[in-house]
C-alpha cells in the first residue's frame, strides 16, 4: 500500500467491517467491545478475509486500496483531499517527477 501505515489500514478495515453487519454475522463476531472492533479481536484468517473483501471493494469502485482506506479514516472531505494529495506527493517523489507535471499527468488539482 502506498504511504499509508499498517495501523491506518487496519483502522480502515475495522471501519469497513462496522458498516457491514452481514459480514459481522458471517464471521460470527457478535458485538464489538468499546468503540468498535479492534484487530486483536479478530483472528488472522478473519483479518485476511476482510482485507480481501476490502481490496475487492476498492477494485469495484475503481480506486486503489489505499484510496479506499483513506476514505474510511478521513473525517471530512477536506481531510480526505489533504491526505490523498499527500500520498500523491510521495508517489511523485518516488518516481522522481516534478509535482506540477505529476498533477497534470494524473489530473489532480493541488
Amino acid at each position: 500500500m502506498m504511504a499509508i501505515s499498517e495501523l491506518s489500514y487496519q483502522q480502515a478495515l475495522m471501519l469497513y467491517l462496522s458498516e457491514r453487519p452481514e459480514l459481522v454475522e458471517q464471521l460470527e463476531l457478535g458485538q464489538p467491545s468499546g468503540h468498535g472492533w479492534q484487530p486483536a479481536e479478530l483472528s488472522d484468517l478473519q483479518i485476511q478475509y476482510v482485507s480481501r473483501l476490502f481490496d475487492e471493494e476498492a477494485r469495484v469502485r475503481g480506486m486503489g486500496t489505499w484510496e479506499l482506506a483513506l476514505s474510511f479514516i478521513a473525517r471530512t472531505p477536506q481531510e480526505l483531499n489533504r491526505m490523498t494529495l499527500s500520498v500523491h506527493r510521495e508517489i511523485a517523489e518516488m518516481v522522481d517527477m516534478e509535482w506540477e507535471q505529476y498533477c497534470d499527468l494524473n489530473q489532480l488539482q493541488p
